[in-house]
């Protein structure tokens, strides 16, 4: 299973190989890995499984990726068919005998010729497609899936794309709102406001605090309609990581809209500009799509956009019940983020104050 290349196995966090069952616990839970797998003692003696009903195994995973523990149980069924062929061949023999009697003396002979060429490995290689998994496995190995976290959880998937919607339809809003400098600039507002003592940088201080305001407001409305109607998000247990987050966000959202709006020159630009941008980081960061679902590559370049971090952020507060401090990080990245779209805004409206 470790050459498998699906999989990435870890060890100890001490750098020892072997992993306590609480420490895999910890790592599950705290979203480190995606799947912890238990050997149950005996693993050897319950494998092959065609008609026992012994549990040889444990999948462990937090209930966050559903996929993950589904594709963990085929690979694990396809390394027992070309890890063990051994067992697999003696196994297989043994539960026949129990069927349809002892094997004959010339049976038993070639089963023993058969085992040495498999532990000598001369056996002839496979031709193409005769190692596949056949298309019933489910008896080669009997496995255990544990779900840490979702046992506890009502409708899992309401929190995540409660969070997911909402960031990408914040980004919409608050480009949308930050589109008024716009239309300052072209009936001419913003020159007569630039010629009073407001100047730029409190003109767009003040709009990022009213877009940001309107934000929170606007993602606290869909997590409130999410926890009465769909019954699927635990909000008032988690107020403290909820309003961090929101507030986080919504403040870096009002930047990026700011940025878009300095950045063009008309509401029709902006409009197209914002909507390819919105749209493929939305893609990307897991706002239309789950990213346990996505590739490894996807996944990355999903990390270097908003809508990943914001995700990221909520799953971790409503999922793994974090505080604020289980998500310094993405509180980090996101007001991170804030800074550079209000720097970058400031210095795309000096055009406007050289005119």
């Amino acid at each position: 299973m470790a050459k498998e290349p699906a999989f990435k196995v870890i060890g100890g966090t001490k750098g020892t190989e072997h992993v306590s069952f609480d420490e895999a616990e910890s790592q599950v839970k705290a979203g480190h890995v995606d799947v912890a797998i238990i050997l149950e003692k005996g693993f050897a003696d319950r494998v092959p499984a065609f008609t026992g009903n012994k549990v040889a195994a444990r999948i462990v995973s937090d209930g966050s990726n559903p996929m993950a523990p589904q594709v963990v149980f085929g690979l694990m069924q396809k390394g027992v068919m070309e890890g063990l062929q051994e067992r697999m061949l003696v196994g297989g023999a043994e539960q026949m005998s129990q069927f349809l009697g002892d094997l004959t003396s010339e049976q038993k002979k070639n089963l023993d010729l058969i085992q040495k060429q498999i532990e000598m490995g001369n056996s002839s290689p496979p031709s193409e497609g005769e190692n596949e998994t056949p298309g019933n496995t489910a008896g080669l190995i009997q496995v255990d899936q544990v779900a840490l976290i979702s046992e506890k959880k009502g409708n899992s998937m309401v929190a995540y794309y409660a969070a997911a919607i909402a960031v990408m339809f914040l980004l919409f809003s608050t480009t949308g709102a930050g589109g008024s400098l716009l239309d300052e600039v072209e009936n001419g507002t913003l020159e007569r406001a630039l010629v009073s003592q407001l100047g730029m940088g409190r003109l767009l201080a003040g709009k990022w605090l009213f877009l940001t305001l309107i934000g929170v407001a606007q993602v606290t409305v869909m997590f409130l309609w999410g926890h009465f109607v769909f019954g699927g998000v635990d909000l008032f247990n988690h107020l403290p990581g909820f309003f961090a987050m929101t507030l986080a966000t919504a403040s870096a959202a009002s930047g990026f809209g700011l940025v878009l709006a300095t950045l063009c020159a008309s509401r029709s630009q902006l409009s197209g500009v914002s909507t390819i941008i919105i749209l493929a980081m939305s893609a990307m960061g897991g706002s239309m799509f789950p990213r346990f679902l996505m590739t490894e590559g996807m996944r990355f370049a999903g990390s270097f956009t908003f809508n990943g971090w914001a995700v990221d952020g909520y799953v971790a507060v409503f999922w793994r019940d974090q505080g604020i401090d289980g998500i310094l990080l993405e509180l980090s990245v996101i007001f991170g983020m804030t800074l550079v779209f209000g720097i970058a805004a400031r210095l795309l409206a000096r055009r406007w104050e050289t005119r």
